[in-house]
């Protein structure tokens, strides 16, 4: 069944006319000032259509396509190595920041959740404590949205600021960056919330803590994120 629901996912993600590109923008409103309301759009799909995934691959889509017009950006404003610059851009933003990191995190949830966190009444009735994988990844894409606005494309209007050698930089760098990374785990503890038979979703908030103590660490040391970023993929 897991393997028609993929084969039916990447074939829409190849036909424009079958994915909802309007609510697909909802949902990424919802992200950025209401997360809650996309809470009770997962409950109306999984009630209507009775799964919690998407089956729409609209919102994947259109992070990509972002993804790819960032990555034309920074290497037209960062590189001199021309379609080169502009492969290894695409490659490191699309291919390793997105999806291989993407589906790795949304894996390494699906173990934790389905080994620790149904509830122990619905583990043993067996009712209805299905974690499907393509949920994770979901969820992998609503928290990435906020990530890509802030670190790709807020961050890309701030280069004239960042880049200095100066305390401002170091301190805007570090605020943006943490916010951004903070906000990930967020929404992922809030799309998590949203399956009634998960407990202790707010352990996912956890690695927080340890965002803001590098944030702090990175400051204390003058050590500019942005450019280490821009250091090493560029």
């Amino acid at each position: 069944m897991e393997g028609n629901w993929f084969r039916s996912y990447f074939r829409r993600a190849r036909n424009m006319r079958q994915m909802d590109i309007n609510s697909t923008f909802c949902q990424m409103m919802y992200i950025c000032f209401s997360p809650h309301k996309l809470t009770k759009t997962t409950t109306m799909r999984k009630t209507i259509k009775h799964h919690w995934s998407r089956d729409d691959p609209a919102f994947a889509v259109m992070l990509v396509a972002g993804l790819g017009i960032a990555s034309l950006a920074y290497a037209i404003a960062l590189t001199n190595e021309g379609f080169y610059g502009l492969i290894k851009a695409l490659f490191s933003s699309i291919i390793v920041h997105f999806l291989i990191l993407g589906c790795a995190i949304a894996y390494i949830n699906y173990r934790v959740i389905e080994n620790h966190m149904i509830k122990d009444e619905v583990k043993y009735s067996g009712a209805g404590s299905k974690v499907e994988w393509l949920y994770c990844f979901d969820v992998h894409c609503n928290s990435f949205l906020p990530v890509f606005l802030m670190c790709y494309v807020l961050q890309y209007f701030l280069l004239p600021v960042l880049l200095y050698e100066n305390f401002i930089s170091v301190l805007i760098s570090a605020l943006l960056n943490v916010s951004a990374v903070s906000y990930y785990f967020y929404i992922t503890s809030q799309g998590f919330s949203a399956l009634p038979f998960l407990k202790n979703t707010e352990y996912f908030l956890v690695p927080i803590a340890g965002v803001f103590l590098v944030g702090i660490v990175a400051v204390i040391f003058r050590v500019n994120i942005t450019k280490l970023i821009i250091t090493l993929h560029f």
